[in-house]
């Protein structure tokens, strides 16, 4: 390894568990900060033989001694030492430091420098602490007393500098409202002028006030929103700040840690409200940040292309106790030199297990610490791990380019009705550990299940608008009854009579954000080779003047272009508006999801006049005249003669 060169054999004088002042020890001294002056603090760090912890250090102090180790941690205290009894001429800075995987005892850092406007003595928050790096050859484990008056021993190292990662800046996210608050002054202060000169008038100031409010509250809204950081994840997860510093720590293998990894994710599944994620807005996060320890704990989107997945194994216990069907460990790579790491209980069933992959996927993925990696392609050794509840998965196909997340379609079984009254239906296996009744109530019901796929799909239809060429469609209404699980999300082109037109309000927030839908509508219509029987469309939009109703009177002929979705159980009063519940009984209905149908609207035409159309019009014509001419009369003779009298 380039870098200084150490003569261990110097060092053989130097005695653990002494004083640091111990006059035996000086040459050993002189000689290791001789070294570092003559060093630039670039050469140290790479020629650094391995991060260490306390525990390293403290237990094999030999076979360390005047190695190149570095060490991350929170400084506690940092003091200028001028005149020690047997110093280096120029004296040192002496610094506390508690590493990760020693809560109460820190250790000792001697150093020539420190970075420019680091803080000193009592200008040291000692609570919160300054995150920092150090690099410097291990001493010696030296003996100090503690604030209790008790002998303590902590591993000792001699350093040129340190980096200093201020805790300050980046510990706290800046908050929507602190990065924004000029220009939404401004706005506010033009808005408020604008509406007072347009409501000069007295009775109209009212609404101006009204109206400013409104865009007052609609502006600071999001300066108020909650924010995925460490301390609200650490509250979500029950963890202190013992578990919560174990679980980041660098050094210790993932596997390891499997059982507080398996917990976290069944925490967040089950306390994380659903979508909570999803309204982090997207953050680039880079990886090269020596000390990403303040990102630990927040959300970001993260998006990209999945290399790499490796199935974890889980024994029945822990299946059982941490409700985790399966698990996962995937490669994602952001770009070319970006790769992380993500765990996750989901992966579509379709990606293959263990060999190389490429496929577009993204994540809504908290971040824990770095690992290690065996890929050497990537370079740095370490890369960030993340956590997410599932992944979406966007492959090169015309769904996914519709931006589909079709890994969703995972959580909907497909069931042939033949196979219904089997035992065990036959299902893709993270729905193996469902019972029978769920698995039919997803397969053939509306339920909790089908809100990602089915409001993802109709998401994706909008787009089938501004695509001029589609693939070839299914035309007939027949394999949708029979055959419904070979032509899920197969792209239909089907004509009929709509009979039922149904607004439905969308009232979920969370769809509302991420879907951008709050509203579509059911139509219920028959095509010439349904037999009778309906089939549902659900659309966001209808055509202009296209009427919504039900009822006896009501058809209306339509073209549907969508997707199929499943083949849909509901109940029926044959689309008719009857009260007797005799009417009413279980209807299969394939169910289709587009964007919005064609209307053939009823040519309204002219009738073509015949002799009994003619007679009529004639005969109303003439009554009409007699009931005039009679009206005028009546009036004419009512009136009383004008007599004129010409003088006396």
């Amino acid at each position: 390894m380039i870098g200084p060169t150490v003569d261990r054999e110097r060092l053989t004088d130097v005695e653990d568990n002494t004083l640091l002042t111990r006059s035996a020890d000086k040459p050993a001294w002189d000689y290791l900060f001789d070294i570092l002056r003559r060093s630039s603090q670039a050469e140290l760090d790479k020629a650094a033989f391995a991060e260490v912890g306390f525990v390293e250090l403290s237990r094999q102090p030999k076979e360390y001694r005047g190695r190149l180790v570095t060490v991350r941690g929170r400084l506690l205290r940092c003091t200028f030492i001028p005149e020690p009894l047997e110093p280096p001429p120029t004296g040192f800075y002496e610094s506390w430091i508690l590493l990760k995987d020693e809560k109460q005892t820190p250790i000792a850092v001697c150093s020539l420098e420190v970075p420019d406007g680091f803080p000193l003595g009592d200008e040291l928050d000692e609570k919160k602490g300054e995150q920092v790096e150090v690099t410097g050859f291990f001493y010696k484990r030296r003996l100090f007393l503690s604030a209790d008056g008790e002998e303590v021993t902590t591993p000792t190292l001699l350093a040129k500098n340190f980096h200093w990662f201020p805790a300050a800046a980046p510990q706290k996210p800046a908050r929507w409202i602190d990065e924004h608050f000029w220009p939404i002054l401004i706005v506010l202060v033009v808005t408020w002028v604008a509406l007072r000169r347009l409501t000069r008038r007295r009775g109209l100031r009212p609404v101006a006030a009204a109206s400013f409010l409104a865009i007052l509250l609609s502006a600071a809204a999001p300066a108020f929103a909650q924010k995925i950081d460490a301390e609200f994840t650490k509250t979500l997860l029950r963890m202190d700040d013992y578990a919560w510093d174990a679980l980041g720590d660098e050094r210790i293998p993932l596997e390891q840690q499997q059982e507080e990894v398996f917990n976290m994710m069944h925490e967040l599944r089950t306390a994380l409200p659903r979508g909570f994620l999803y309204r982090e807005p997207p953050t680039l996060f880079d990886s090269n940040l020596r000390f990403p320890e303040s990102f630990r704990g927040r959300a970001f989107r993260l998006e990209g292309t999945v290399t790499f997945v490796e199935e974890l194994p889980l024994n029945p216990v822990q299946r059982r106790t941490f409700r985790l069907p399966m698990f996962f460990r995937c490669r994602l790579l952001l770009s070319e030199h970006h790769p992380i790491e993500l765990l996750t209980p989901t992966v579509p069933v379709a990606w293959k297990r263990n060999e190389p992959i490429s496929e577009n996927a993204a994540a809504a993925g908290i971040y824990i610490k770095r690992v290690q990696t065996d890929d050497a392609s990537f370079g740095d050794s370490l890369i960030p791990l993340f956590v997410a509840l599932d992944i979406e998965w966007y492959p090169d196909t015309f769904l996914g380019n519709l931006g589909m997340n079709v890994a969703s379609l995972d959580q909907i079984p497909v069931i042939r009705i033949a196979d219904m009254k089997k035992k065990n239906p036959d299902v893709i296996e993270p729905l193996q550990l469902l019972d029978r009744s769920e698995i039919l109530r997803r397969a053939f019901k509306f339920t909790a299940a089908d809100r990602e796929p089915f409001y993802g799909l109709l998401r994706a239809a909008k787009n089938l608008a501004g695509i001029p060429a589609h693939p070839p469609a299914l035309t007939s209404a027949v394999p949708l009854f029979t055959e419904p699980e070979k032509h899920r999300t197969q792209l239909v082109r089907l004509h009929g009579t709509a009979k039922r037109v149904i607004p439905t309000l969308v009232d979920d927030e969370y769809v509302q954000e991420r879907y951008g839908i709050s509203k579509y509508y059911q139509i219920y219509f028959y095509t010439n080779d349904s037999q009778g029987n309906p089939l549902v469309v659900c659309v966001t939009e209808l055509p202009q003047g296209m009427p919504v109703g039900s009822g006896g009177d009501y058809s209306e002929q339509i073209s549907v272009t969508g997707f199929f979705y499943k083949l849909w159980i509901y109940e029926s009063s044959t689309l008719v508006d009857k009260e007797d519940s005799e009417f009413y009984k279980p209807t299969f209905a394939p169910l289709l999801i587009g964007y919005r149908p064609d209307w053939h609207p009823k040519k309204r035409g002219t009738r073509p006049p015949d002799g009994t159309h003619w007679m009529t019009t004639l005969s109303f014509t003439t009554f009409g005249c007699l009931a005039i001419v009679w009206y005028i009369l009546r009036r004419f003779r009512s009136t009383k003669p004008i007599e004129f009298k010409l003088g006396r």
